[in-house]
């Protein structure tokens, strides 16, 4: 006897979508993707790391601080040891996990097109790190409220002069 596959809907579990993905595009959730993004996201991590872009926002920051502590007599940053560590911000990485979710919130549950591909296309694993944008990220803390709009405009700064979007 066949075991007979359930209809994918819309409506469909975490645990049914992998199935959907395994069945209708041959696509696998296991621990070889596992290892993969392990070990690509920890690259990624140490690449950036060592990038002119994160020393310049470590500068950045610094230099914000500085000025910032200067005019106003309080530090801006809050160095919460949760967020940051030998004085600059931690990088994290996207948990796996996170990550097959995401990608089943774009594909299903928010895909207006259902069954059809979402509007800018399927997120399958081959496209990870070109479609999900918040795979390495940071957290910065500031203190005050005014310090929100302070840094943000040095940050905006910073971009503008680089032509970083």
């Amino acid at each position: 006897m066949v075991e007979s596959l359930p209809e994918f809907s819309k409506s469909m579990t975490l645990q049914e979508y992998q199935l959907w993905l395994k069945v209708e595009h041959k696509k696998f959730i296991n621990d070889e993707l596992y290892k993969n993004y392990d070990i690509s996201t920890r690259f990624a991590k140490q690449q950036f790391e060592n990038s002119k872009t994160w020393h310049d926002l470590i500068n950045l920051l610094n230099n914000a601080e500085f000025e910032y502590s200067k005019e106003k007599h309080y530090d801006l940053i809050s160095r919460n040891a949760e967020y940051f560590s030998n004085n600059k911000p931690i990088i994290f990485i996207k948990p796996f996990d996170s990550v097959v979710n995401k990608t089943y919130r774009k594909n299903v549950l928010e895909n207006e097109n259902w069954n059809q591909s979402p509007t800018d296309g399927w997120v399958f694993p081959e496209d990870w790190f070109n479609k999900i944008n918040d795979i390495l990220r940071t957290l910065i803390v500031v203190k005050y409220a005014d310090g929100v709009v302070y840094l943000v405009n040095k940050l905006k700064e910073y971009c503008l002069c680089n032509k970083i979007h």
